[in-house]
């Protein structure tokens, strides 16, 4: 009876353990089936990785190469306006494209005229109107300068001026370094340093006054009648 018993006991936890393998079969089935499928997808996840960065290293080189391109194009685009604007500077400077403001550039009969300041009446130049140099008959060695006057009311201000340059004697044309740029009304006054109009000139209403008194930058001058005739003059783009 007991042994009966026994048997029975032992085929029931058979069948449980029986019943318990097959369930841990399937389970673990289960788990290398989805460890399959992840691995599946790691392992497409590692290629599309791999062709991202492929494909970012591509557009690194690319965007680096169309920069060095780009750079290169615009160095030489540079290069080729500044030989152009050189070429066109060095034409527009040629005396014989420019125009003339002045007193004829011939000998006279006065010389070394005392004053200062010789303000050219003559040309009242219009906005854009360009100088780039001045030509004269000079006397003796002397330095100039050019002032830029503008009206303001009725009084004409000092509002900008050259640098000083150095002039020989005799027939001579002193080409600006930096071209002035004048604005509507302006008029132009030249200045002589050593206190005498070293230009050649004669006593005829010409457009020219002198000046003893040298203004500021701010300060106005009150001109006269023009009783002068010099053989210097302005040249540049006029109207």
């Amino acid at each position: 009876m007991k042994k009966s018993l026994i048997l029975v006991m032992l085929m029931i936890l058979i069948a449980a353990c029986t019943q318990d393998m097959q369930k841990l079969k399937e389970e673990n089935k289960r788990l290398l089936i989805q460890m399959s499928n992840l691995q599946n997808k790691n392992d497409e996840l590692s290629t599309e990785l791999k062709k991202c960065n492929k494909l970012n290293k591509i557009l690194k080189e690319e965007k680096s190469y169309n920069y060095t391109e780009l750079a290169n194009l615009r160095n030489e685009l540079r290069t080729f306006l500044k030989q152009q604007i050189m070429q066109i500077e060095k034409l527009t400077n040629k005396t014989v494209l420019m125009d003339y403001v002045g007193g004829e550039v011939i000998k006279r009969e006065g010389k070394n005229l005392e004053g200062k300041l010789l303000v050219y009446k003559g040309k009242v130049f219009s906005s854009g109107d360009e100088i780039r140099g001045v030509r004269g008959f000079f006397a003796r060695d002397t330095k100039i300068q050019l002032k830029i006057f503008r009206k303001f009311e009725n009084k004409y201000v000092l509002v900008g001026e050259s640098k000083l340059y150095s002039v020989k004697a005799g027939k001579q044309y002193i080409q600006l370094e930096n071209k002035i740029v004048l604005d509507q009304g302006d008029i132009i006054g030249i200045y002589f340093p050593k206190g005498y109009i070293d230009v050649y000139y004669n006593k005829v209403p010409g457009g020219f006054v002198i000046l003893s008194n040298t203004p500021k930058l701010g300060e106005s001058i009150n001109l006269k009648e023009a009783q002068f005739t010099f053989s210097i003059g302005l040249m540049g783009y006029f109207e």
